[in-house]
C-alpha cells in the first residue's frame, strides 16, 4: 500500500506547470501548503494532495505526488 510522502502543513514546491480539472493553474516552482493527502480512486497506489497555493484566490489544487517536492516540513 502506498504511503503519503507529505503530511498536512508541509510546504511543497510544484515542479511543473499544473492545471486541474477546474482549470485552476499554478506555475512551476510555486510553493504551497499541503491541506489533505489521499489515495486516488482510479489507482490504489497513486497518492494525491490538495495543496493551497498563494494565488490571488488562495486556490486549492489537487496535485499528484510526483509533481511535488518538499520545501519545508510542517513545524520546522
Amino acid at each position: 500500500m502506498a504511503t503519503p510522502e507529505f503530511k498536512k502543513g508541509d510546504r511543497v514546491k510544484i515542479i511543473i506547470d499544473w492545471s486541474d480539472v477546474n482549470q485552476m493553474f499554478v506555475a512551476a516552482d510555486t510553493i504551497g501548503t499541503v491541506q489533505i493527502s489521499s489515495k486516488s480512486e482510479a489507482d490504489s497506489l497513486a497518492i494525491r494532495y490538495t495543496v493551497k497555493f498563494p494565488t490571488p484566490s488562495g486556490v486549492l489544487i489537487f496535485v499528484p505526488e510526483e509533481h511535488l517536492e518538499l520545501h519545508k516540513r510542517a513545524g520546522q
